[in-house]
């Protein structure tokens, strides 16, 4: 499965119930930031770490730290 971290996977996905039936997840790490949602500022589109003024779940290391937290392995 394919999950765009903005989607409240909590409300839409029983996450921890469906791990287990997963092969694999890909986590689309981009988009914390768009033009269409900032238009009149140039940002990062992905930050690896948190970055001041910002939302502290905007960024891959706080995406994949959730998905962990939720049961999914490592490798």
């Amino acid at each position: 499965m394919a999950f765009l971290y903005y989607c409240f996977l909590n409300v839409y996905y029983d996450v921890k119930s469906i791990i287990p039936y997963l092969d694999f997840i890909n986590l689309w790490t981009i988009d914390f930031r768009t033009p269409k949602r900032s238009s009149e500022q140039a940002d990062y589109a992905a930050p690896l770490y948190y970055m001041y003024d910002r939302k502290p779940h905007q960024n891959l290391d706080s995406t994949v730290k959730w998905w962990k937290e939720q049961g999914a392995e490592r490798n």
